[in-house]
């Protein structure tokens, strides 16, 4: 897709829902935000060190702006 688009990975934010949704953003150079409500239990998506853990499509929604903020973590 960053090639496609011609989008830098590192300005590329991915969201997932397995670890290795979180993987293949690492290997890809992007950002990634795991959502808890999907496929992996949160613990799990913790372990695979997402940037950001979101519980909620809000919060999700805040990390889409141009210059994403640090939300906050979910507790593991």
């Amino acid at each position: 897709v960053c090639r496609r688009t011609g989008a830098a990975p590192a300005k590329v934010l991915m969201v997932g829902d397995t670890r290795d949704d979180i993987h293949a953003a690492r290997a890809a150079g992007c950002r990634v935000a795991a959502v808890t409500y999907g496929y992996n239990s949160a613990p799990a998506l913790a372990d695979a060190a997402p940037d950001w853990l979101i519980d909620s499509l809000h919060t999700l929604t805040a990390l889409a702006s141009p210059a994403p903020r640090r939300a906050p973590t979910t507790e593991a």
